[in-house]
């Protein structure tokens, strides 16, 4: 008989469940069987749940296995008979491996195993069909070859040798898992081939392994469901209820969105959620449990989503786009697919870089605290935007670089067109952030703009006010647009692109230069370059001004002494005002040319400073490398000790 415990359902056993009307069924909502994956801990949570499972069967003891949620089919408004488990589907499984292996070890008869094919898979197909293979021709040929005779017989290559395997079967995660705990129990249960009773009539006769049965069939497998889940017994976490909503939304745009909603749910449950399983720490101990472990997971998950979600919202020009309305979202079919693209391109990118988005991250940007600038990777100030998407809503930038790279990862791209695109980006926004203009108000045009960057392969027009960017829209028909980008950056990106490709590919260093920081136009203008003035004389004037930026501006300029000092003094005999106004400072006070390291990025892009800025370039322009690396005594010669140059000099 089985037994009834108020208010917390039915304590019956996995044979019990089985001979109730209608079939069990994994259903496609569920994530795939997880508990044969290679991780530590999930090794350690199996090798727990079997051994307990095991010891109360040969001790004849009871072990109870938590709460099955579940209800009947609703299709039609016609509630079909059975169980979907919403909760438990892993421990279920589970069992039912372990029902399999004690019918080949104790060589069970055909009808007596009936019981089990009313277990079914349904997230794959190719799971179901695993699952009948087994206990139908499978079983039968493993018996055939001796399987019991022969202790050196592995229970898991005789079914992979077998021909009813399927090649496919080696690329489904919940197949692969099953086998990996076919091999545990093999392990825990061979010896047990000469237990009286038998492990099989033990499991099928006694009530040693039971778990409660939370039936919720007055609801079916409909919203209520889930509200119901909600208001007792183990509730549902925010991101699954996020999910439910989600699915609920899609289904809600009529028929025809059925396969995507399925589609969707598939997906969220299973390939996707490996991103954020593999960015979760499954050590657990005294301070760390396992409920742990899947709160974490679940919340680098529901950032992830909401992140992806509020970016699509920026770039269609949604209402309330930091945390968008399902409704406006997944509105129709075409949402729900681009939305979806979203995702799988996401999981493409984990794909290629193997399970670490650093790998895909590090091919194109650094980070470090030297001054002076790398010259095959573009130097950001940001974190990895993949990792950071987990951990919380992404700010301004972020988002802006995950875009790019959903745009350059959708479709096929070179390399090198990637870096190229990239590199365009990290100048762009860079430049906006310095000049305190990227803002969040402003995220839809960044994104329209970066998807021109990328479309174009860079910049192909320059923009001035009342003259707007002209962009081409899919039909073919153009539509004007006014960049929100810096529109001095813009121009300089879209000049840059027209250097020769080893000039513009030299030129990384510069940018990557920690004070100038992407931005070369001050020495652009100076050395009087456009598209009419591009002569290698020019190109290679350019070149040597920068150069010597860069021996000036080192990594020893943070000290406000040695190379910057020795300038100063040497700029002394020049015929120029050394005292000079910084625009950004009150009129009362004046600062030494060349100014302080501190204040030496915003000083060499604002252009309130062109004017000391040009100076500044002459002077250094004049000045030879030597004068830059050795201290000058210029000072020596003054014959009146009044002047100021020489306390300048000497102090």
């Amino acid at each position: 008989m089985c037994n009834k415990e108020k208010n917390i359902g039915e304590l019956i056993t996995f044979p019990e469940l089985l001979k109730k009307p209608g079939d069990v069924v994994i259903p496609k909502v569920q994530r795939d069987y997880a508990y044969g994956r290679p991780e530590k801990k999930i090794k350690e949570i199996l090798n727990g749940m079997l051994g307990s499972m095991i010891d109360a069967v040969i001790k004849n003891e009871p072990v109870i296995l938590d709460f099955i949620y579940g209800g009947a089919s609703v299709k039609d408004s016609q509630k079909s008979a059975g169980l979907i488990p919403l909760d438990g589907q892993q421990r279920l499984t589970t069992l039912w491996l372990l029902y399999f292996y004690a019918s080949v070890l104790d060589d069970i008869s055909k009808d007596e195993i009936e019981i089990l094919k009313k277990f079914r898979y349904e997230t794959r197909e190719s799971a179901n069909a695993f699952c009948r293979d087994l206990v139908n021709g499978i079983r039968i040929h493993i018996l055939e070859q001796g399987y019991l005779s022969k202790k050196n017989m592995s229970i898991i290559d005789m079914i992979k040798d077998d021909a009813l395997y399927r090649a496919s079967y080696d690329t489904d995660p919940t197949i692969v898992s099953m086998i990996n705990v076919l091999k545990v129990i093999e392990n825990k249960c061979r010896p047990l081939s000469t237990l009286d009773p038998s492990l099989w009539e033990r499991l099928i006769t006694r009530r040693n392994i039971k778990f409660y049965e939370m039936p919720l069939d007055e609801f079916g497998l409909t919203d209520d469901l889930y509200i119901k889940m909600n208001s007792r017994g183990k509730r549902l976490t925010r991101f699954e209820i996020f999910k439910a909503d989600i699915i609920s939304q899609i289904k809600s745009l009529g028929k025809e969105t059925k396969k995507l909603a399925e589609e969707f749910a598939n997906l969220i449950d299973g390939t996707w959620i490996d991103i954020p399983w593999s960015y979760t720490d499954k050590s657990v101990n005294d301070e760390r449990k396992v409920s742990d472990v899947t709160a974490d997971v679940d919340s680098k998950y529901e950032n992830l989503v909401r992140n992806v979600l509020s970016i699509y919202a920026y770039r269609k020009g949604l209402p309330t786009p930091e945390k968008p309305q399902l409704s406006d979202v997944f509105k129709d079919i075409e949402s729900v697919k681009n939305v979806i693209e979203y995702f799988k391109t996401l999981y493409n990118i984990y794909v290629i870089a193997d399970g670490d988005f650093d790998k895909v991250w590090g091919r194109y940007f650094y980070q470090d605290s030297n001054v002076k600038g790398q010259e095959d990777r573009i130097r950001v100030r940001v974190d990895n935007v993949f990792m950071l998407a987990m951990n919380g809503p992404l700010r301004v930038q972020p988002m802006i670089y995950f875009y790019c790279f959903y745009l350059l990862y959708k479709d096929a791209r070179d390399d090198s067109e990637k870096f190229d695109d990239l590199r365009i980006i990290r100048n762009l926004i860079t430049n906006n952030v310095r000049l305190n203009s990227a803002r969040a108000n402003n995220l839809h045009d960044f994104l329209i703009e970066t998807e021109y960057v990328v479309k174009n392969h860079g910049i192909k027009q320059q923009v001035e006010r009342g003259i707007p960017l002209v962009m081409q829209k899919n039909d073919g028909s153009e539509i004007s647009h006014q960049v929100v980008f810096n529109q001095n950056t813009w121009n300089e990106e879209y000049l840059k692109l027209q250097f020769p490709r080893t000039k513009y590919d030299e030129l990384l260093r510069y940018e990557n230069h920690d004070i100038l920081d992407s931005s070369l136009s001050l020495f652009i203008e100076y050395c009087k370059i456009d598209e009419e003035t591009m002569d290698a004389e020019s190109l290679e004037h350019l070149t040597m001004l920068l150069e010597k930026f860069v021996t000036v501006f080192d990594d020893d300029s943070r000290k406000e002494t040695g190379k910057l000092t020795n300038i100063r003094v040497s700029f002394l005999d020049k015929e120029t005002d050394y005292l000079q106004y910084d625009s950004y400072m009150s009129n009362d006070n004046r600062r030494f040319f060349l100014t302080g390291y501190k204040r030496a990025s915003l000083f060499f892009i604002k252009y309130a400073n062109r004017h000391n800025q040009l100076s500044i370039l002459k002077l250094l322009e004049d000045m030879p490398y030597n004068a830059i690396d050795k201290a000058p005594i210029k000072y020596q010669s003054f014959d009146n000790e009044s002047d100021w140059q020489y306390y300048v000099a000497k102090y």
